[in-house]
């Protein structure tokens, strides 16, 4: 069982860790390469819904921060507790705000945030007042990508007075998860539309694949001529971090 860096996606496909091998000769190896690959993906899908959900463990412990919680807390104050957060805690948010309910940018420790009225987390954790994730975005095009986690921050009486947001670089969230190989097998992430994320070169790779699904959980795929297989598994399925990522 041959391992190669694979990438493939379909519509329906987003976050994917390829395991290759050539074209089974018979059923018997069909079965056997394809149960292999099922079982590796389970094992990348554990460690990437881990890696996702402790980004997103993370927005509401800050939340819920005394400072960050005050609301008559000065500007300053609550900007140098949204440093210290991200200078002296092992993170994998890369920038920390803070947006009232109207959208205005209470406090930021990214100076190219200007604005949070549009931002995608924040309108979700607006609309229903708890926590939310927005897909992976390109910061600009043909640039790098990011994701954004959002929690409502509450008073001392429960009332959501303003939304926290923090800012992640999908390599480094879901570093744990990219670093897991198999026989040298790489793990890369991509988003429904088949756009490769993080993992492997786009430019290198991209243009020389393609898939089909051969099960629920299963791609034949083709890379740079190669036959291979690879398992698939979502990326927190059923949750409000599910949009449509998976990894295999």
């Amino acid at each position: 069982f041959s391992t190669a860096i694979v990438a493939a996606a379909v519509t329906a496909i987003a976050a994917v860790a390829y395991f290759s091998a050539p074209r089974p000769s018979s059923t018997a190896t069909q079965v056997r390469l394809a149960a292999e690959a099922r079982s590796v993906a389970a094992h990348s899908g554990t460690l990437a819904n881990g890696d996702a959900f402790s980004g997103d463990i993370q927005i509401l412990r800050y939340a819920d921060d005394p400072t960050v919680r005050a609301a008559d807390a000065p500007p300053e104050r609550r900007l140098a507790a949204l440093q210290q957060m991200l200078y002296l805690n092992t993170n994998i948010l890369d920038s920390l705000s803070i947006g009232d309910l109207s959208g205005g940018l209470v406090a930021t420790t990214d100076p190219s945030i200007i604005d949070v009225r549009t931002n995608a987390a924040f309108l979700l954790a607006q609309a229903s007042d708890g926590p939310a994730a927005s897909d992976i975005t390109p910061a600009a095009e043909g640039g790098s990508f990011f994701l954004d986690f959002a929690a409502p921050i509450r008073g001392d009486d429960g009332v959501t007075t303003s939304i926290l947001i923090g800012r992640a670089d999908p390599a480094r969230l879901w570093a744990r998860t990219l670093a897991t190989t198999i026989d040298g097998g790489r793990t890369i992430i991509l988003k429904n539309d088949g756009t490769l994320v993080v993992g492997a070169q786009t430019h290198t790779l991209q243009p020389f694949w393609s898939a089909a699904l051969a099960h629920e959980d299963t791609l034949a795929a083709t890379v740079d001529g190669v036959n291979s297989v690879c398992g698939i598994r979502n990326i927190g399925a059923g949750t409000h971090l599910d949009h449509g990522w998976r990894v295999a």
